[in-house]
């Protein structure tokens, strides 16, 4: 009777600690969840702080666009025809819209440099999570996205304005002097002839060239690289100096047309400037939306196409 005695002590000690043992992994288990809650709490917080602040920088980048578009006073369908007009009527004053335009692109550079800033507060969080490299990804992306969007203004449109206009007023003052519209394409040619070189070989500026080619060399145009080449095949010199004669000649009858080539592309180029930082703030969201679900199903992909649509954000039709 004692052994068996004994052996029921130790089965039920034995059932004692298993059941203390079970209890203590299951605590632990729920200490575990508890702080995973906390962290993902903490890293909804975050990224919601973050989406908060780029809301605020897009905000002011946005009110100042709209601004410049109020100047331009586009209709729904933008054309050259449109602009044309209103340039004539002395209603729009490109320098003015250029300059503008350039100020509005330092709000842009700052939303921008504020999204880079932001990757060191949104990155770990993501990280101490684990599995959120899509996410990374995705947020990389849209910030690289922007910051294409940005140098692209820069140096096509800024530049190419100012360059422009350096020469339309160079050509004013030569056109003082005659009558004659062969001589005075000789005299700037002659005297301007490092200015429109430098006009003609930018492949940052073919966006507004083009319209001035040829519609069977206008892939010539497209392939030519930027002005870091020193030689170029007979055929894309043939080109060029068919473009400079055009675009110059142009320039002297009727300067109005490259200046509303330039404000019909700038008009587009806000539009897309808007939307590279539009979807920035989508895609916070759509990882703030991703996290909040809790769930393998929803791909963070997933979660930035429901948002982006007309149903949520609607990326491409809203301004905001």
């Amino acid at each position: 009777m004692d052994k068996v005695q004994v052996g029921l002590d130790l089965a039920t000690s034995v059932t004692i600690l298993a059941a203390a043992f079970t209890w203590w992994l299951n605590k632990r288990k729920e200490r575990k969840a508890g702080v995973i809650d906390s962290a993902r709490a903490t890293i909804i917080e975050n990224i919601n702080q973050a989406t908060n602040e780029m809301a605020l920088s897009f905000n002011a980048f946005v009110n100042f666009a709209v601004s410049i578009e109020r100047k331009i006073d586009r209709p729904a369908r933008i054309s050259e025809e449109y602009f044309l007009e209103k340039i004539r009527a002395g209603e729009i004053d490109y320098r003015e819209i250029n300059s503008l335009f350039t100020d509005n692109l330092k709000t842009m550079n700052a939303f921008y440099e504020r999204a880079s800033t932001l990757r060191y507060t949104i990155f770990p969080s993501l990280y101490s999570i684990g599995h959120q490299i899509d996410a990374i990804r995705l947020i990389k992306k849209e910030i690289s996205d922007v910051l294409v969007s940005y140098n692209s203004s820069n140096s096509s449109y800024v530049y190419f304005a100012k360059e422009i206009s350096d020469l339309l007023e160079k050509i004013a003052v030569t056109k003082k002097t005659s009558d004659n519209d062969v001589e005075i394409m000789k005299i700037v040619f002659s005297e301007y002839h490092q200015e429109i070189s430098s006009i003609i070989k930018d492949s940052d500026y073919h966006i507004f060239l083009i319209s001035y080619v040829e519609k069977e060399r206008e892939y010539l145009l497209e392939s030519m690289k930027s002005d870091e080449r020193d030689k170029y095949t007979e055929d894309e010199s043939d080109l060029l100096n068919d473009l400079a004669h055009r675009l110059v000649a142009a320039m002297i009858n009727s300067p109005e047309d490259i200046i509303a080539i330039y404000l019909k592309r700038l008009s587009m180029q806000i539009q897309e400037n808007r939307k590279q930082c539009k979807e920035f703030l989508v895609t916070l969201s759509a990882v703030s939306s991703k996290m909040q679900q809790r769930t393998e199903t929803l791909s963070i992909e997933q979660a930035y196409k429901d948002l982006s649509s007309n149903d949520y954000l609607a990326t491409e039709k809203e301004i905001r």
